[in-house]
């Protein structure tokens, strides 16, 4: 996953560079949605799959989406909850998804949030128990809580970093098949 995320993280620049260079040059005649075209073919020159999608207030959307070893990921903002996502694992409300992976023995995803850090920990420790998952030891470090949940051949980990001060705070939900 960490090599994915260095992919993502170095054609970020580029695309950023390249919507502000079509943005400049475009010309006012071409549309919010023939501007995002041109980005994504341009993108797609260097082998980067990428949805741009105009936002309505000017902005545009970017999702990337890579293939790495079979498996499948997306890095962006206020993405949608992938459809594989297990239905019994709760996502805290509001959250601004920016990355979901498929790991083949399971999915992960990372998300931020304005909420309180000990909110959102105390939304999954209440939630999880009402779709079946049982707590499981989990150990924290300084600035995290991590919590573990186990149901069937299924584990879901949870970590809930505080974002401090101005940062929002992120959280991963990670639900792995055991059985695997």
């Amino acid at each position: 996953m960490g090599q994915w995320l260095l992919s993502v993280l170095r054609v970020v620049g580029l695309t950023l560079g390249t919507t502000a260079l079509l943005a400049a040059c475009g010309g006012s005649e071409q549309t919010a949605e023939e501007r995002a075209k041109q980005i994504e073919d341009y993108v797609a020159e260097y082998g980067v799959d990428v949805d741009v999608t105009p936002t309505g207030d000017g902005d545009q959307q970017v999702v990337f989406n890579q293939n790495f070893g079979g498996y499948q990921g997306q890095a962006g903002s206020n993405l949608e909850l992938p459809t594989d996502f297990s239905e019994d694992v709760p996502v805290f409300p509001g959250s601004n998804i920016y990355a979901a992976a498929n790991m083949g023995m399971g999915m992960t995803i990372q998300a931020a949030s304005d909420a309180p850090a000990d909110t959102i920990k105390a939304f999954c420790s209440d939630k999880m128990p009402d779709n079946g998952w049982a707590e499981a030891e989990g150990a924290s470090a300084p600035g995290t809580q991590n919590l573990r949940f186990t149901k069937e051949k299924r584990l879901t980990n949870v970590i809930v970093i505080d974002g401090s001060g101005d940062s929002p705070n992120t959280f991963q939900l990670s639900v792995v098949n055991l059985s695997n």
